[in-house]
């Protein structure tokens, strides 16, 4: 008869916390149009002979970094930053929202109906990050079978302090 050994194993981990919100519609074309400006000849053109052009950009066009009035009150922490911006300069529409469906594992079919007011518009979003937050969560393994999926649980907004955080960035934006 052999022995089993079954180990229980626990990781705590910090993820930053973001809130994505938009689309904020433009009158020009200060956005990126997937569609009307990547794909397209001249667009591969450019960036091949140039390294210029739509290609050449991550569409994350502007970050920020900043210490929250929670953060400032906080000693030891005061200048650490806890609150970031993201700028996302390149329009999402309808058909263009099933790639974040897919990255962010959204149900098919969700931010395409989300998005879809926003077909044939130039729009960009803005991402607030909790970049250093106190809840801690929990990855644990399901059972002894590496096929087997983790438990995940990220305890997002577990510390309140998080969800003031938060707030105070998407105020603030």
């Amino acid at each position: 008869m052999g022995l089993m050994l079954y180990l229980y194993f626990v990781i705590a981990f910090v993820d930053h916390i973001s809130i994505w919100f938009g689309p904020f519609t433009l009158n020009n074309s200060m956005a990126m149009d997937f569609e009307a400006d990547i794909l397209n000849p001249s667009a591969v053109a450019s960036y091949l002979s140039e390294g210029k052009g739509p290609l050449s950009s991550t569409a994350a066009d502007g970050t920020a970094q900043f210490v929250s009035s929670l953060g400032k009150k906080t000693p030891g922490e005061e200048n650490w930053p806890d609150l970031q911006w993201i700028l996302i300069a390149a329009s999402i529409d309808g058909p263009g929202a099933s790639n974040y469906e897919h990255a962010f594992n959204v149900k098919p079919g969700v931010l395409q109906k989300y998005f879809e007011s926003m077909n044939g518009k130039r729009n960009f979003q803005l991402i607030t990050v909790v970049s250093r937050p106190k809840s801690v969560g929990q990855l644990t393994l399901a059972s002894s079978d590496p096929n087997d999926y983790p438990i995940i649980d990220p305890k997002y907004y577990d510390n309140h302090h998080d969800m003031e955080v938060a707030i105070e960035g998407i105020i603030d934006s």
